[in-house]
């Protein structure tokens, strides 16, 4: 829970972003947030922690996030729902729920890009506690 803290104080400090979901237990990313017209699929790691390899690839990871995002969907929380589908139809989507697949429709003006981020906790020496961005696969982009 160390890094999920840390995540949401370092999502918190970002001017412009907002923390669309926090942390809830279960199978997903950790939290959800927006900055802008941009969605950010956020994955926290405690202090020395690493991305995981899933049984649909590496976390933050394009088949990861897609399959979190028709998690979320699936949700039977109404907020969680209504978020994901939010994000669907403003980036512009396609999802199959039962052959669980993403696709991006044709391109069109105003699209809201969705983005990954991997905060990872650090104790400083002080003993306060930071967040610290980390390397994303893929860049952090995905359905741009």
């Amino acid at each position: 829970i160390t890094g999920e803290f840390a995540t949401a104080k370092y999502m918190i400090d970002q001017p412009g972003f907002t923390m669309r979901l926090g942390y809830a237990k279960g199978r997903g990313s950790d939290q959800r947030g927006q900055k802008g017209n941009e969605y950010h699929i956020v994955e926290a790691k405690g202090e020395g922690a690493n991305l995981s390899q899933t049984y649909n690839g590496i976390q933050m990871g394009l088949e990861w996030v897609d399959d979190r995002l028709i998690t979320l969907h699936n949700s039977s929380d109404t907020d969680r729902s209504n978020l994901a589908k939010e994000i669907i139809k403003n980036a512009n989507l396609n999802v199959d729920i039962i052959n669980r697949k993403v696709t991006e429709k044709k391109a069109k003006p105003g699209i809201s890009p969705i983005r990954g981020l991997v905060v990872g906790a650090k104790w400083t020496a002080f003993g306060v506690l930071q967040g610290k961005k980390q390397w994303t696969p893929n860049s952090g982009v995905y359905h741009n």
